[in-house]
């Protein structure tokens, strides 16, 4: 059976960049919060791993060290998230629902670069 070319293609309407930093996070409604580390960013979301769980539809406020400023501050809503096979991680999909306009020029300018 043929491989259809146009399935692969990437779906994302956002550029992703690799971005291994840390970051702050607190669970919205329960105050939990600590610090994690991120995997990519684009300007609709952030992939970060996480040490416990935390079900789709959280909301997470999150502190992210974007270069030009301390911590941009930014609300992300999980969206997916898998277990890291060997580990005790999750992989956890982010969408942002807050950002603002500053926020989405520090990212724009992180993923030019």
């Amino acid at each position: 059976m043929p491989i259809d070319r146009m399935a692969i293609l990437e779906k994302r309407e956002c550029c992703r960049k690799k971005f291994n930093y840390p970051v702050n996070f607190e669970i919205k409604g329960n105050h939990v919060s600590g610090g994690c580390l991120s995997y990519d960013i684009s300007l609709k979301g952030l992939r970060i791993y996480l040490s416990n769980f935390v079900a789709v539809g959280t909301q997470l406020n999150l502190q992210v060290n974007l270069g030009s400023r301390n911590f941009t501050e930014m609300v992300g809503q999980v969206v997916w998230l898998k277990r890291v096979p060997f580990s005790d991680r999750f992989l956890v999909g982010l969408k942002f629902i807050r950002l603002n306009s500053a926020c989405q020029e520090d990212i724009c300018g992180y993923i030019r670069l």
